[in-house]
């Protein structure tokens, strides 16, 4: 993360093993800093993503003290799940002490973004194949160890028991 000036005021990365079964990011400060400056943990388990919740992200500093949270927003109408469905847009909501100092909340606005990018870029991804008579739609995404694999249902397909598909 940088700032106007080209210089870096942060970064975020996984821990060993990305926090087990809840994802987990830490906020660094600068390059060679051992210690993060904020701690971000899903309130998951296994199960992220998906459009019909909200999904929450708590803040710790160093102490382990509380400083704020991330929270992406289910859809609240029809219009907003639309637009989900239809884009890649996202609502966030992102609350932190306001006597934070200002390098750090652009840290978290990174990690607001980074987070957005890992978890929520595909949400609800449909894909529609005519020509075969198929139809997937990513229901969530699994997560263990820093691994994200997406979960999802489909239906239709060939039904020829060859599992080809395609012309010999």
């Amino acid at each position: 993360i940088m700032d106007g000036n080209s210089s870096e005021i942060g970064y975020v990365q996984q821990p060993f093993l990305g926090g087990g079964f809840s994802p987990t990011l830490q906020v660094m400060d600068r390059k060679g800093d051992e210690e993060p400056i904020a701690t971000i943990k899903a309130n998951a388990v296994c199960c992220i993503a998906g459009l019909f919740c909200d999904h929450t992200f708590e803040i710790e500093d160093a102490s382990g003290q509380n400083i704020g949270k991330i929270v992406k927003t289910k859809p609240s109408d029809l219009g907003e799940l639309a637009t989900e469905l239809t884009s890649d847009a996202d609502v966030f909501a992102i609350e932190f002490s306001k006597d934070l100092e200002p390098s750090r909340k652009a840290s978290l606005f990174g990690a607001l973004h980074l987070i957005d990018y890992m978890f929520f870029e595909n949400e609800g991804e449909v894909n529609l194949d005519i020509a075969n008579g198929q139809l997937s739609f990513k229901c969530c995404d699994c997560y263990c160890c820093g691994c994200v694999c997406p979960c999802t249902c489909a239906c239709g397909g060939g039904g020829d028991g060859e599992g080809g598909g395609g012309e010999e």
